[in-house]
């Protein structure tokens, strides 16, 4: 796998970031369900494996109580809305990955969501 420069990563989460603020699902990049499922199943509760979620997380970095909060309380369809997603500019939050059930992909995710707030789920 190439690495990524940091001019194509800025890039890259920029575009994820006017395209989730104007309103469009980002299921073109990573699309529900993680890699290589979706071959005949429908999109009823319970189906199919396990599913890729994001999540920020700030273990081992000193981070600002608002990041934290952030942090916690935040789960994200895809990577690229998770890294654009900063409590503030002076973050250092990473992205770490998250293995969940279908159906509470379906729950936390519905309508094409990106961004699910555990404190209003």
């Amino acid at each position: 796998m190439k690495k990524c420069s940091r001019r194509f990563f800025l890039g890259a989460a920029s575009s994820a970031t006017l395209a989730t603020m104007s309103g469009c699902p980002l299921f073109f990049v990573f699309p529900p369900g993680g890699e290589g499922e979706g071959e005949g199943e429908g999109e009823g509760e319970g189906e199919g494996g396990p599913v890729t979620i994001f999540r920020r997380s700030g273990r081992g970095r000193h981070i600002s109580n608002a990041a934290k909060k952030h942090n916690a309380n935040r789960r994200y369809a895809n990577a690229f809305v998770a890294a654009a997603d900063l409590p503030h500019l002076g973050d250092t939050s990473r992205v770490v990955e998250i293995i969940v059930s279908q159906q509470e992909f379906n729950r936390l995710f519905p309508f094409g969501q990106v961004i699910a707030d555990l404190r209003r789920v």
